[in-house]
Parts: structure tokens; sequence; C-alpha cells
């Protein structure tokens, strides 16, 4: 916070994007689900907008898995996952779950990954009913978004999850107005680049080719969170092939994971059309 604060001071920034996960909510798995999530979470916004020098319709905010809640493989709580609650409340706090905006020849998809990948078979079906209305409505307002776009401008796409990319490029994929453009991704949850490898192994251990492969996910399959996070790395190839067709980019974590990361992208955009990323350590 201090160094984008410092680095802010200058005036250059635009806009500034969060890629979620900003907290631990007091029920982890479940969300922003108390009132104590809440008012934690508006008084972390209130310090982060004081301590980055920009207009504060600049600052935007993206739902991670502990804001919204999420069942994972390694997932714990048998009443975890997302809920109308917790969008409620995010949204009350942040902003709306996806947004996009324009600068010069560059346009920004800023989405909710959640709605792209979580599973709802454990709601109500009305509760279950009005979160696939808004998976449907971030659907439509990415075709749209999309639709009036030249071919030749650039979309920078920033998700918590980049599993997510996944259902992207099947949207996009729907129409040929919308292939051959110029995209580039930007993801949170992973922590750190390293983790993009870790995830790329995975994978193969998952799709075992060789014997010790083999071994590894032997060993993976005795526990029943074993076999459940080989069934979800046995697509863990295909979406790194997609996470390099949208030249995805790992944004780290402040805080890191394992020592490794801790950090922040900045992402400058230059007349002749060029930009580049600087990465900044913490």
């Amino acid at each position: 916070m201090k160094a984008l604060g410092k680095i802010s001071q200058s005036g250059s920034f635009t806009r500034v994007i969060s890629l979620g996960d900003l907290t631990e909510c007091e029920w982890n798995e479940r969300g922003m689900i108390l009132s104590s999530d809440v008012r934690e979470l508006a008084e972390l916004k209130k310090l982060i907008e004081s301590s980055i020098k920009v207009k504060r319709e600049a600052f935007h905010y993206l739902a991670g898995d502990h804001e919204l809640g999420y069942i994972l493989p390694l997932s714990c709580d048998p009443d975890g996952g997302i809920s109308w609650e917790s969008i409620g409340n995010f949204q009350s706090v942040f902003n709306s779950l996806f947004s996009g905006f324009t600068i010069g020849e560059n346009h920004f998809l800023l989405l909710s990954s959640a709605l792209m990948t979580l599973s709802l078979y454990y709601l109500s079906i009305a509760e279950a009913r009005d979160i696939y209305k808004l998976q449907e409505d971030q659907r439509n307002f990415i075709w749209n978004f999309l639709a009036d776009k030249r071919k030749d401008d650039r979309i920078f796409i920033f998700l918590h999850d980049p599993d997510a990319l996944e259902t992207f490029d099947a949207y996009t994929n729907n129409f040929d107005v919308m292939k051959g453009r110029k995209y580039k991704a930007f993801c949170g949850h992973m922590h750190a680049e390293e983790g993009l490898k870790s995830y790329e192994n995975l994978g193969k251990i998952a799709n075992a080719k060789t014997i010790f492969q083999r071994i590894v996910r032997w060993f993976f399959n005795r526990t029943k969170k074993g076999k459940k996070v080989m069934k979800w790395a046995k697509g863990n190839l295909k979406r790194t092939a997609i996470f390099k067709k949208y030249d995805l980019q790992i944004v780290p974590a402040t805080g890191g994971m394992m020592g490794k990361g801790r950090g922040f992208l900045i992402l400058n955009l230059h007349d002749d059309g060029s930009h580049e990323i600087e990465k900044h350590n913490t």
C-alpha cells in the first residue's frame, strides 16, 4: 500500500484495479456473509482509497473467492460457496461484479471469474436462478462490449481466477467478429508467478505419461481430496494453453505465497498504441 501510494503521488495513475481476495472473512469459504465482514472490508476500502492518489471513481474492485465464497477441491466447510447474500454484500461495499471502460484504443473488461467457474448445485432453486441470471447478464455484457470494437484495438481482461478464461474463450468463439483480437489477461488468485508453474505441473501429474508422474498421481488418489484435486487438474494443460493464448499475466499478492510474489503490476499505455508492464516487489 505504501509503495503504491508513493508512486501514485506523481499523478500518473488513471485507474487502480484490485483483483480480489483482499481479506479472509470470518467464515472464509462462505465469503462476506456477516455484518462484521462488511464493516471490515468497508474500512479496508477507505484505507486503500486514502492511500493511493487517484480519483475515487477510478478504483475498481473485482470479487475474489474469499469475498464471494467458494467450493474447491481442498474445501473444508460443508456450508461454503458463493451465495446471493455474499454477492449483495460485496456490491454494497465495492461495485458491481462486472464492468468495462475504454482509454483511447484500449478497452478494459473487468469480470467476475466466480460467475464463470463456480458450481451452484448446493443452492436453492430460487437462489441459483438469480445467480444464473447474473451469469447470463455478464455473458451478454461481454458480447455487447466486444461487438463494436475494431480488430486492431487491444482488449485487456481482468479477473480473479484464471480458470474463467476457459469460459471466456468459449464465449468469444461463438462469434467470428470477436476472433483475432489482441487480448491480454490479468489475474490474481495464484499469488505469484511460480503458482502458474505448479498449476501446469499438477496438470502433467493428473494426465500422467511417465512412471514418476503415475506414482505421484497414485499418492494423490489415495485420499478423497487428492482425487478431487486430480479430477480438477486434468483440465490444467488445456487451460494452460488458453492462458498462453490470452498472454496471461499473474498479478502477485501483496503478501505473496510461501515467500514468493509480494508485489503489484503497473500497466503503462503509450500514445503510439504500445504498452509495457512494470513489476514492483514489496
